[in-house]
């Protein structure tokens, strides 16, 4: 599924509910991660870029 999502929408951030496995995808970071927030208020999600590493930037 990961090359697929990154051949659709590379560079856009995907927001992850781990308990459910509901995703939700936007170019832009803080709305993949309210996305999340709006359909499950109160679980914990990961929010990783859509790119062969998963981050944005360099340590």
């Amino acid at each position: 599924m990961r090359p697929n999502l990154i051949e659709e929408d590379y560079g856009w951030y995907i927001a992850v509910e781990p308990d459910s496995g509901d995703y939700f995808i936007d170019a832009n970071k803080m709305m993949a991660h309210q996305k999340a927030n709006d359909k499950h208020l109160n679980s914990i999600h990961c929010v990783f870029c859509l790119n062969e590493t998963g981050a944005t930037g360099r340590i």
